[in-house]
């Protein structure tokens, strides 16, 4: 339970973070997603003190509310539950939040690049609710996928753990119980023992 409480809190905290930081303090996160926009586009982002990554040619600005933050705290918290329910160790936690933060770069230029591909989109959709539209799909995409992937490479770590553990033990027969465990004295024949009265 105690690992259950340290993962929420640290989403907590970071959403609490969140609520002040400043183009430059996500920047781990804008710049990696700012690299893979440049590498899939053929263009490159000039970063703008206190905005963001500005590319010209599609005239977009990979700001503060591009960073993918809350998906980086969703996904943690996602694959924490995973790890922590499979394994319950703390390196759980840690390890959650490094897998978490590849897939939220991931996730957020899937993001970007998927907006640049549809462009405005239907006349009778307004811009801002079809680029929300768009996130939510590539988003709740993403982490379906990674769910899956990260449980089903889970069940098999975890399996393989419980092989080893069990061939380290005592190998027992199947059907034997815990009265079979204990040595018995072998029984006296009843020739030696008629004889001995």
């Amino acid at each position: 339970m105690s690992k259950y409480l340290t993962v929420l809190l640290l989403f907590c905290l970071g959403k609490w973070w969140h609520q002040t930081a400043t183009p430059e303090a996500l920047r781990f996160l804008l710049y990696p997603t700012d690299a893979a926009v440049s590498a899939a586009t053929g263009g490159s982002g000039v970063w703008r003190a206190g905005a963001g990554y500005y590319h010209a040619g599609p005239d977009i600005l990979i700001d503060a509310s591009c960073a993918g933050f809350n998906f980086l705290m969703i996904a943690f918290l996602m694959l924490a539950y995973v790890l922590i329910d499979r394994f319950d160790r703390w390196w759980a936690v840690p390890l959650a939040l490094a897998i978490a933060w590849p897939v939220a770069v991931f996730a957020n230029a899937s993001r970007i690049l998927t907006i640049l591909l549809t462009g405005e989109g239907p006349g009778f959709i307004s811009t801002g609710a079809w680029h929300q539209g768009q996130g939510v799909l590539v988003y709740f995409s993403v982490l379906v996928g990674v769910y899956f992937g990260v449980n089903y490479l889970a069940n098999i770590k975890y399996d393989r753990l419980r092989e080893e553990r069990t061939l380290k033990g005592p190998i027992l027969p199947v059907h034997a119980d815990s009265a079979s465990l204990h040595r018995r004295e072998p029984a006296e024949p009843d020739a030696l023992r008629s004889s001995t009265q």
